[in-house]
């Protein structure tokens, strides 16, 4: 703005006086102001001479020729550049030919004209009311194509609005960002020059691009527009109509990787000085990776030397308070026996038992800290690695931003034909049923009894029939031959299986002011396994506000709300042995009773059903779906609050308060139909007539549970900060104290014969049930579950704690961390209590140095080294400060007390306890080549782990036979690799590839003084440790075949062979390696070809490996099971069955009646030519996105929106020949389980308004 001023002073009177003076000062100026214009419309002459001359050089010029003085807003005139050429004319003449044609009127008021655009005609009125503002669309990304997150998009020049930001000039030499001229629709791609200018920093941010690179803004026609990014030189454009959808590359100032920083929970430091190992994985993989909602599972193949657990074989944790399930990893190896090998969970600062509360499409950042140098400041919780999440904030001075994120994931049916095909059809089954079949061995006598506890199949029931006559030989072979046609695998999978598909929603909104910004968003899953009646449903609600009242104070609050409602029912757990033949509807699509699943035969059921008058011949497995239900109802509260207040320059309070609760009401009901239920009210009649029953005949089993999880933590520190010389002194200190409390409260009741409408139920003799009663009709009942349960725990952490770093000209750094915890986790005593956990590091910034110059290709190298202590806290009553006893339960049959009531010793004193120490050593190289067109970074680390949890033996006279102490030493080394390169980069095109390898070998130096029973081979063949090797380690017999008779012989370790079970040892047997892989990462390509992007995510595990799947079928009578199984696997058809079939199989022969002490089958089941290669490669995802035209969504005021398409979990290839999937296989004990989630597909779009 440009103007002068002339002051006005009115005097003040009696009200009738001043308004006088008023009219009679307002008249004579007017009259003065007419003489004077008239004047100058006749006396002032203007001589000029331009040619694109700005208006400032005209107007200066007037006002010499003229004595005018101009008075204008130059931010509210739009004026080109002004051609005049008058000679000798008057004022106005002059005005008139500069303003000719431009949208600019004036007036001349004394020795003022005042200049102000012209007011718009009504045609121009009208034509403005339809004009929406331009909105300027785009994506901002470096050199490499990737996208750059929270850039700042900002008005250097407003052409026809008030109060525009900047200097009001741009910098001279920046390019003006052109549409391509061949399709207007088509986004273009702005590069900036590498020797440009930079503009002034502004200070009003108008936009900050989101986590795509992704911003818009709307502009007039004319308003020029810069882009800044840390690190890379400002871009400015002007606004023009019709612009297409920019693609804006910036260059580095420099030739400095991006500058990245990583969060430890205490503190956000740039990566450039952090001399510690932090890895953060590509969030855009997250985000999408839409096969699970689990984020663990989502970090597969990202973070190096982390490896995420297969689902199958018990490969996820549940958490019990929330009902939720999280697959379980490791960090660089496990480090503990006893203890849990998982890293520690934080989020914004604060520990929580597991992920599930987090709205995955919230998160921003994830940090995962993997040496001591990186997370030793979590002290004795953080042995195993920290994984640090940071959820979204708004911010500030930004306008109000909605987004949208959802996908629908079609999982389909489990792959049960898989698994499947390695047992038996029909057909085979039945004839191996009939070649078995031994009426001498297995007399049906001895089946026909209560106490018979081998489930008889129908084809077993047949050939007794025809042994006994009950049935003609014509009749039972018509019978089983009926049976061999039958294939229930349609049925199966078409009655007890279904598609399961899972459908994410997230809406969120954020923005900002001055001092306040907030984000919040709202998050729906829903979720329908594949089990029949597994469904699940979850809302999130999240809400972060910050508040900064000026440059002293700042307060956030962040606000996470999510409940869960899960429910299932109990269908048969039916595996691949399934009876082939069995169904389940008839023709007419009836349920078929399967009374023969209750391991009884009909006579028995006959029996009993008469004696205690209930139904025991109804079995229908279908209808037993609607007779049980669980149902979970699950809460989660997070409030995460932070404060910082500035006490003087550099210093400043940083204060951390988290609390949570997470309540959980679980539901399990039983109806008295269930089968189930039938059979303990069986056990629990007395006979007679008619017969007493000592539980409710009706009614239902009714049992509500509720688990309460409860935290807080406080955490208070100064940090003090110092720049000097330029930067080239960067000094960070902080100091603190935290403390915390997890609670967690568990509440069962129990009832029997509850009445849901009436909500009453009959009282129970609960002391003479739990004695045991005998003489029932079912031969002993009693010991129903007791009424009502109740367990507590609480653990407690205080702890303080010290950092600090230092950067010496931006080359050299080093860095530490100190901390002391004090828990009820470890014992009293000083020693256990006073244990610090510590860490020191440094980096030297080899590029910086000037002897590098030379190496123009080298753009970054930085070599870095750490060590440090990191611990491992002991379970909730290892180390007590006294002896704690436990009140014996009320005794039951099964272990009477004749006393009574009594006490035991649940924990013995145990003072000494601490936490298991682990020292790590890491040395690593940062480089980057080629303009950065390869970074990388290479890890080596020595993990120590000493004071490992074991038992020692104790005197008996103490009370106890073993005490837990700190008694072993574990050891890992290994590599980490993560590499990233640009292959092509192009207007149009770009290919870019990142790799991550982790490797790692470990060993059990020395534990607990072994027993007597660990060398036995047993033992050893499926523990998961031995002194001496790693962990998981998979040990074997060493196999020679079979013998003339078709029985299993192994060889000794002195080379002899054997065939009797009681001859080997544990060191007889050989060591084949370790289940855990000894490689695993990831192989990422992603490319972009105009508004198309594809991302192809690999990941790999090598150098496992595992049990194959086999027979285990050698002696007995065939059986079923309660569930179904029993078929045997089709290895059984080619067992030895006559002399000389061991020079052609190495499978045991068959025994009706096998004589323990002569042979082993384990020989062979559990031998070396068993043991295979579980490496595996896997197409984790590919995903096609297409990023719509910003032409099509201008009209719908939307910034933009991608649609994506994913394909997920596709084996690509694996080491065994025997089609075995390592996913889906037991390694330690070699079964082969049903695949689920595999070749999914998955729909989403991402919307921003």
């Amino acid at each position: 703005m440009k103007f002068r001023t002339i002051p006005i002073v009115m005097h003040a009177a009696c009200p009738n006086f001043k308004q006088l003076l008023r009219i009679m000062k307002l008249s004579t100026l007017l009259l003065i102001i007419g003489l004077v214009q008239a004047s100058a419309k006749g006396y002032s002459q203007v001589t000029l001479n331009e040619k694109h001359s700005s208006l400032e050089n005209v107007l200066q010029k007037i006002e010499k020729q003229t004595n005018y003085i101009f008075i204008y807003d130059e931010d509210k005139l739009n004026i080109a550049d002004i051609d005049v050429h008058v000679s000798n004319a008057s004022l106005t003449e002059a005005l008139d030919a500069c303003f000719k044609d431009m949208p600019v009127s004036y007036s001349i008021v004394g020795n003022n004209i005042i200049l102000k655009p012209a007011a718009p005609s009504l045609v121009e009125r009208i034509k403005n009311l339809f004009d929406d503002p331009i909105t300027v669309r785009g994506i901002i990304t470096d050199t490499t194509g990737r996208p750059l997150s929270h850039a700042t998009v900002f008005f250097i020049k407003r052409k026809n609005r008030p109060g525009g930001y900047g200097n009001g000039t741009a910098a001279a030499g920046l390019p003006v960002a052109v549409p391509a001229t061949s399709n207007a629709n088509q986004a273009t791609t702005q590069s900036l020059p590498q020797a440009t200018a930079q503009v002034a920093v502004v200070s009003e941010v108008t936009y900050v691009t989101d986590d795509n690179g992704l911003f818009y803004i709307d502009a007039e026609e004319g308003d020029e527009l810069g882009i800044s990014f840390v690190g890379y030189k400002t871009y400015t454009f002007k606004v023009k109509k019709n612009m297409p959808f920019l693609r804006v590359e910036l260059h580095a100032v420099t030739s400095k990787l991006r500058e990245v920083f990583v969060q430890t929970g205490y503190q956000k430091l740039s990566k450039e000085r952090a001399t510690g190992s932090f890895s953060k994985p590509d969030l855009k993989i997250i985000a999408n990776r839409s096969s699970t909602l689990d984020l663990i599972g989502r970090l597969e193949g990202q973070i190096p030397g982390m490896i995420v657990a297969p689902y199958y074989e018990n490969g996820y944790n549940y958490n019990q308070a929330t009902g939720t399930q999280t697959q379980k990893s490791v960090i660089r190896g496990e480090s503990s026996i006893r203890l849990t090998t998982e890293p520690l969970y934080v989020v914004n600062g604060v520990i929580v038992p597991d992920f599930s509360s987090v709205n995955l499409d919230n998160i921003a950042d994830i940090t995962v800290l993997k040496d001591a140098a990186a997370a030793a400041i979590w002290g004795a919780q953080a042995g195993n690695g920290v994984i640090v999440v940071t959820t979204k904030a708004g911010s500030r001075n930004q306008r109000v931003k909605i987004s949208y994120n959802g996908f629908m994931n079609f999982e389909g049916k489990p792959d049960f034909d898989y698994a499947r095909k390695r047992y038996m059809s029909s057909s085979q089954y039945i004839a191996v049923a009939k070649q078995l079949f031994d009426p001498a061995d297995f007399p049906y006598s001895d089946i026909n009894s209560p106490y018979n506890y081998n489930t008889i199949a129908p084809s077993q029931q047949v050939l007794y029939n025809q042994n006994q006559g009950l049935i003609t030989a014509a009749r039972a072979n018509a019978q089983l031959d009926s049976m061999a046609q039958i294939d229930n695998t349609k049925q199966f999978k078409d009655l007890w299986l279904r598609n399961a598909f899972t459908t994410s929603h997230t809406l969120s909104a954020s923005g900002g002011s001055g001092t306040y910004a907030i984000y919040g968003s709202l998050g729906y899953t829903d979720s329908h396994g594949s089990s029949i009646g597994q469904n699940s449903s979850t809302y999130k609600i999240d809400l972060n506000q910050s508040f900064t009242p000026n440059d002293r104070f700042s307060f956030s609050l962040d606000a996470q709300l999510a409940d869960n409602v899960s429910s299932s029912k109990s269908p048969l757990a039916i595996e691949p042995d399934i009876l082939p033949y069995q169904l389940f509807k008839d023709a007419n699509g009836n349920n078929i009773n399967l009374p023969y699943l209750s391991g009884w035969t009909p006579d028995v059921i006959k029996q009993y059903s008469t004696a205690s008058g209930i139904d025991l011949g109804t079995y229908q497995p279908l209808d037993e779906l609607d007779y049980t239900n669980n149902r979970i109802n699950s809460y989660a509260i997070n409030l995460v609050g932070n404060a910082a207040v500035r006490i003087w320059k550099g210093l400043q309070y940083l204060g951390t308060y988290g609390y949570s609760v997470s309540p959980t009401e679980m539901l399990y009901t039983q109806n008295n139909k269930a089968y189930s239920y039938r059979k303990q009210l069986l056990n629990n009649t007395m006979p007679g007539d008619p017969p007493t029953y000592l539980i409710p005949v009706d009614g239902e089993y009714y049992q509500p549970s509720n688990n309460n999880q409860r935290s807080w933590t406080v955490r208070n520190q100064l940090a003090y900060t110092y720049s000097g010389r330029d930067g080239n002194d960067l000094l960070s200190l902080q100091a603190g104290q935290e403390a915390n409390e997890r609670k967690a409260n568990t509440r069962q009741e129990t009832i029997y014969g509850y009445d849901p409408q009436l909500e009453s139920y009959p009282l129970l003799d609960y002391y003479t049930l739990n004695q045991g009663v005998f003489g029932t009709v079912g031969g002993y009942g009693g010991y129903v579950q007791q009424p009502f349960r109740e367990t507590e725990t609480v653990t407690r952490y205080n702890s303080y704690f010290a950092l600090a770093s230092y950067t010496l000209n931006r080359k050299y750094s080093i860095d530490g961390s100190w901390r002391r915890d004090h828990s009820n986790l470890f014992g009293s005593d000083v020693s256990a209590q006073n244990k610090p956990s510590y860490s020191m590091g440094g980096k030297w910034n080899v590029k910086g140095e000037n002897f590098m110059s030379p190496a123009k290709w080298l753009d970054a190298l930085a070599l870095r080294g750490t060590y440090g202590i990191t611990g491992n806290s002991p379970y909730l009553n290892a180390g007590t400060v006294y002896d704690v006893l436990g009140a014996e339960q009320i005794p039951n049959y099964y272990y009477p007390v004749i006393g009574g009531p009594a006490y035991n010793l649940s924990s013995p004193q145990n003072n000494k306890l601490s936490w298991e120490a682990t020292h790590t050593t890491n040395l690593a190289v940062d480089f980057g080549v080629l303009n950065n067109r390869l970074t990388g970074s290479i890890e080596y680390y020595h993990k120590s782990t000493t004071d490992l949890l074991g038992s020692a033996p104790e005197n008996y006279f103490t009370g106890s036979t073993s005490a837990t102490t700190n008694i072993g030493d574990l050891v890992n080394n290994g590599i980490n690799i993560s590499l990233n390169s640009t292959n092509i980069t192009t207007t149009n095109f770009t290919w870019q590839s990142g790799f991550v390898l982790g490797h790692n070998t470990n060993k059990l130096v020395k534990y607990q003084v072994p027993q007597s029973y660990e060398n036995s081979p047993s033992y050893r063949l499926f523990s998961s440790y031995a002194v001496g090797y790693s962990s998981n380690s998979l040990f074997a017999y060493r196999y020679a075949g079979l013998d003339g008779t078709g029985d299993p012989l192994v060889y000794l370790a002195n080379g002899k062979t054997t065939k009797k079970p009681d001859v080997p040892l544990g060191t007889d047997l050989k060591y084949m390696g370790t289940t855990t892989p000894k490689f695993n990462g990831s192989i990422n390509n992603f490319f972009r070809y105009k508004q198309f992007d594809l991302s192809i995510n690999i990941t790999y595990n090598l150098g496992g490996v595992m049990r194959r799947d086999v027979n285990t079928f050698y002696s007995g009578m065939i059986t079923t099971s309660n569930d179904l199984g029993g078929n045997l696997n089709v290895d059984f058809l080619d067992r030895w069955q006559k002399p000389g079939d061991e020079k052609k199989t190495n499978i045991p022969r068959y025994l009706p009646v096998e004589n323990y002490g002569d042979r082993s089958t384990t020989f062979y089941q559990d031998a070396d030519i068993n043991v295979v290669s579980s490496s595996y490669l896997k197409l984790n995802e590919a995903t096609l996105s297409y990023n719509l035209d910003a032409a099509a969504l201008r009209w719908l005021k939307i910034q933009s929106a991608s649609l994506r398409l994913q394909l997920n979990n596709v084996l690509l290839w694996k080491a065994n020949k025997y089609g075995i999937n390592p996913e889906f296989a037991a390694a330690q004990y070699g079964a082969r389980g049903i695949p689920v989630g595999q070749h999914t597909i998955t729909l989403g779009a991402n919307i921003n308004f």
